[in-house]
């Protein structure tokens, strides 16, 4: 299974509000499509999680792991108390041969890049957490 998109090709994402999980802020779902699978459930998903205004020139993001592909398009209720999400923005992505990653959606577009090595204050206790910079 495919963890990392393929470079330069355009693939979709969307951004879910995920508010009342308890014991966590209310946060952002950022869903990233890694390989056009013509909505098989057998494609994953990567999910990243930030608590920053979407489209900022700095979100302090963390990675959370695999989603099932229904993410992409899922409004409602969470499982065992996990809140709800809604979602707020859709487009697609692509991850070019530059390291950059461009977004093309309503709120959240433009090119960005990670910065691994920066500091992440708000996260810093999640041991995958950095800055998502945009550059353009």
């Amino acid at each position: 299974m495919r963890t990392t998109p393929v470079r330069d090709s355009w693939l979709r994402f969307s951004v879910l509000r995920h508010t009342n999980y308890s014991g966590k802020e209310n946060h952002y779902d950022i869903i990233l499509e890694v390989e056009d699978g013509q909505d098989s459930e057998e494609i994953a998903l990567v999910k990243f999680e930030t608590t920053n205004r979407l489209g900022s020139r700095e979100m302090s993001v963390s990675h959370q792991g695999m989603v099932r592909r229904r993410y992409l398009q899922y409004e409602g209720p969470m499982s065992g108390g996990r809140g709800k999400v809604k979602r707020v923005d859709n487009g697609v992505y692509r991850y070019t041969p530059l390291d950059k990653i461009e977004f093309k959606g309503k709120t959240l577009s433009g090119e960005y890049v990670f910065d691994e090595g920066a500091p992440c204050r708000e996260l810093r206790s999640i041991k995958d957490a950095w800055l998502l910079l945009k550059v353009a």
